[in-house]
């Protein structure tokens, strides 16, 4: 039979029919693209990926991948941790949602092979082909790729030149090595700070800890601050001075005060030579002695100052305890050494007192005073209980050209009333008088307490406008009230005393 009687005897109306059946039929399932490439095609550069099929291909290119990359003298580049990164890809690669976005299996497996291997080639340039660990700079980026310079005849081939790579590793205990950990920059800030605070007080390092670590009540503050009048959109919170004063509780004056304190020392300190900072080590070194020596205890935070007023008072109450060496220090420190003359104690730069009738006899009355001014001793006055009877004031008779005055005042009492009333009363003239009063600023307003007038010897004290209950104790002399005749030093300061307070409650 021939072909084209085959097809005469097709009934073309049936084919019709069924193939019309067939597209309708197919329309009701509704499919996807994804859906239809699944289930019509299984070709992979046709067929959708679905990782539960391709996982054993997956696995045998993470494999390869890293067997190609590791290197089994690195800690980070063993075989299994490259396996382990390989399927970490894996995870992000699916967590992106690749198995969806890649059309076909072909266009994924390109995908994950690339990522593969841009991880693989980043760790191998992280933990090994890096300048710190190979000491070799690698070429530039547009050398790298290059094409290579012809080879050289016989005759002109240098020896290659070889480097040597260079890797250090703390797991190895033949090394002895020990690298600082230079990424944890908070602990390093934390050990300055320390050295920084040994240097102030209690106060400052209270402001100091709170200028580089606000409590939370300063921020609070900035928050709040930063919250006032704030228009939409991005805002940030500045925490300034005000708002760390308001955290401690302090006035602005007062904390912009200690932070400027703090600058000065922090500065002075940055400021040191290395000889300076092994002269104040030797310094140190020698007052941690002597506190041991005379059993006291000084602040870090105290001053030159008072550090030598201390040592120079604990070394006259235990003069026992010097000796040559013990003087040394007490001279390194800026103390005072004491020097024994027979069963006394030297009183020169150490006992000076104002108004001492001894002091003011002494002929080293003004260096006595500037030695003890030195030392800080002016400022306090010492018990009799600490001189004892061994520590007394013993003037010195230094002997005057004819024509030169006798220094001092004419007497005892005159010469302790005298100091009494410069040590606490402001001196000033009218006309030829000279008068005593408070301490004030202002002159022209200041009220006369005491008037000394212009007879010098026999020195005379007028008490100016006497309360009623002082002019009982006092002398009427025409329209003046003076202390009585023969009246001790005791009691004519006491007098004084009595008429300043008057003045100041009226």
């Amino acid at each position: 039979m021939k072909f084209t009687d085959t097809m005469e005897k097709t009934d073309w109306s049936a084919v019709e029919a069924a193939l019309d059946w067939s597209v309708l039929d197919w329309s009701r399932f509704n499919l996807t693209d994804r859906r239809f490439r699944l289930v019509m095609y299984q070709a992979p550069n046709m067929r959708p990926p679905v990782i539960h099929e391709m996982m054993p291909d997956c696995e045998r290119l993470i494999h390869s991948v890293a067997q190609k990359f590791s290197d089994q003298t690195s800690p980070h580049l063993q075989f299994e941790e490259m396996v382990g990164e390989g399927r970490l890809k894996l995870a992000e690669i699916l967590d992106k949602g690749h198995e969806h976005i890649q059309p076909t299996r072909t266009n994924f497996f390109k995908f994950f092979k690339t990522s593969l291997q841009n991880h693989a080639k980043s760790r191998v340039q992280k933990y090994r082909f890096t300048e710190k660990r190979t000491g070799v700079k690698p070429p530039p980026r547009h050398e790298r790729f290059a094409v290579p310079a012809p080879a050289p005849e016989e005759d002109d081939k240098q020896p290659p030149v070889h480097h040597k790579q260079v890797e250090l590793s703390l797991d190895d205990t033949d090394l002895h090595l020990q690298v600082a950990d230079t990424s944890d920059d908070a602990q390093e800030f934390n050990e300055v700070a320390e050295d920084y605070a040994a240097l102030l007080s209690e106060p400052e390092q209270v402001v100091f800890k709170q200028l580089y670590q606000p409590n939370e009540s300063a921020r609070c503050h900035a928050w709040l601050d930063a919250h006032y009048l704030r228009m939409p959109g991005k805002f940030s919170v500045k925490i300034k001075h005000v708002h760390l004063a308001e955290g401690l509780e302090m006035s602005l004056e007062l904390f912009e005060e200690t932070v400027l304190r703090i600058k000065q020392k922090i500065a002075a300190y940055q400021a040191m030579t290395d000889v300076e900072q092994l002269e104040k080590a030797r310094v140190s070194a020698t007052i941690a002695q002597l506190k041991a020596v005379f059993g006291v205890q000084i602040p870090p935070t105290a001053d030159d100052m008072l550090i030598r007023r201390l040592f120079t008072i604990a070394a006259r109450d235990q003069h026992v305890k010097i000796n040559q060496q013990v003087a040394e220090m007490l001279e390194t420190v800026g103390a005072k050494v004491p020097r024994l003359h027979k069963d006394m104690i030297s009183c020169y730069g150490v006992l000076y007192t104002a108004y001492d009738r001894r002091c003011q006899s002494c002929g080293l009355k003004k260096s006595c005073f500037v030695e003890a001014s030195n030392l800080g001793l002016t400022k306090i006055t010492l018990s009799p209980r600490l001189l004892g009877s061994r520590q007394q004031r013993s003037p010195v008779i230094l002997p005057i050209m004819e024509g030169e005055e006798t220094p001092g005042a004419a007497s005892y009492d005159e010469a302790e009333i005298l100091s009494y009333l410069d040590e606490y009363f402001t001196k000033f003239k009218r006309g030829d008088s000279i008068y005593y009063g408070h301490n004030t600023e202002d002159a022209d307003r200041q009220v006369l307490l005491f008037c000394l007038g212009t007879q010098t010897t026999p020195l005379l004290v007028r008490f100016c406008s006497p309360s009623e209950s002082l002019k009982k104790k006092l002398v009427a002399k025409g329209k003046s009230w003076f202390a009585p005749d023969n009246t001790p030093t005791s009691a004519i300061t006491a007098l004084l005393d009595q008429h300043a307070k008057d003045t100041l409650n009226g």
